[in-house]
């Protein structure tokens, strides 16, 4: 899932402006990291983002991975639900889980678009 926003990221990528860092005598290294991730560096931001909230959420990839001795949020939220019929802790637990994707998303957006108005001057 990740590699379709950062695909789309470098399709949109100017090789003008690579082609002119080169020829003002900037290494392969230095026009990689000034001029071609800055421009890239929203793509990765929403790789990032879908790739952790699909994994955050999920409970059959650790199950089968782990088996039932490995406990995830999601996989708790299961068990209290069905097989232990508490419903209002797996509610809270889903609530918890769900203002913890929004925290951690919402400050890797603000911290990567910081870094990236930074790096374009804006």
């Amino acid at each position: 899932f990740m590699i379709i926003p950062i695909w789309t990221s470098l399709q949109k990528l100017d090789p003008a402006a690579e082609q002119a860092a080169l020829s003002l005598g900037a290494s392969q290294a230095k026009v990689m990291r000034l001029v071609v991730l800055p421009q890239v560096m929203p793509g990765v931001l929403s790789g990032t983002l879908i790739v952790f909230g699909l994994s955050a959420s999920s409970f059959a990839i650790p199950g089968l991975l782990g088996g039932r001795r490995l406990k995830m949020v999601a996989t708790v939220v299961y068990d209290q639900y069905l097989s232990e019929l508490n419903w209002p802790m797996g509610a809270t637990l889903a609530v918890v889980l769900l203002l913890a994707n929004l925290l951690i998303m919402l400050s890797w957006n603000r911290m990567v678009e910081g870094r990236y108005k930074k790096t374009l001057g804006e």
